[in-house]
């Protein structure tokens, strides 16, 4: 006797929930299994039993709508790569800005997936370009994760050790160091620690230090 084979889900058949984004209110369709697994804060939030888990909707005033878009492709797709600079890129575009501002995102709603491809894109693009973000995206990186966050470990580091790749003069470091005094801290600490390792981080493979 012919067994039947299960029917596939339609698209209709999949769970959607709508995620309202940024001063435009742009609006977002995923699948929320798939948001799910990426994400307890938003497992939580639909599944709470509260409204946004009865309206199957729930409103981001406070994101980015352009990144918000990062990390629903990556949803879609589980991939990201860092951008290139356009070709009429203005003399301070920092091709690292975008993934921090991602980073800070998936941060934010404990994306852990995400977060560790991210660093990793960091990493081995400071290490084959020999050049890193600037004091700006290294700045924002740090007003908007908590101390402990993977992101600071892996800027602390490379202002211990590749400090001349900085573009900005030393006074001007030195200045910014003085109103950044957790960032100094963090880069005492980068020191003290590869020193006693005897070791360079960006001579070897991505450090599991960067994993959140």
């Amino acid at each position: 006797m012919a067994v039947a084979n299960p029917a596939r889900p339609r698209w209709a058949d999949v769970a959607t929930v709508t995620l309202v984004v940024g001063e435009t209110n742009r609006a977002f369709h995923v699948h929320e299994a798939d948001l799910s697994e990426a994400s307890p804060f938003f497992r939580a939030a639909f599944t709470s039993g509260f409204r946004e888990s009865m309206e199957r909707t729930m409103t981001l005033p406070e994101d980015n709508e352009s990144i918000f878009e990062l990390f629903v492709d990556w949803l879609n797709h589980q991939c990201y790569n860092m951008p290139s600079p356009p070709k009429d890129a203005e003399k301070d575009y920092d091709s690292f800005l975008e993934p921090v501002q991602l980073y800070v995102l998936a941060d934010r709603y404990h994306v852990r997936r995400l977060k560790d491809l991210i660093l990793s894109n960091i990493f081995h693009h400071m290490k084959q370009a020999k050049c890193g973000p600037s004091l700006r995206t290294i700045a924002y990186a740090y007003e908007h994760t908590t101390q402990f966050a993977a992101v600071r470990r892996l800027f602390a580091d490379y202002l211990a050790f590749t400090m001349d790749h900085v573009q900005s003069s030393q006074a001007n470091i030195q200045a910014w160091l003085r109103r950044r005094p957790d960032v100094s801290v963090d880069i005492v600490s980068s020191f003290t620690k590869h020193t006693l390792k005897r070791n360079d981080p960006f001579a070897q493979d991505m450090p599991g230090d960067y994993a959140d």
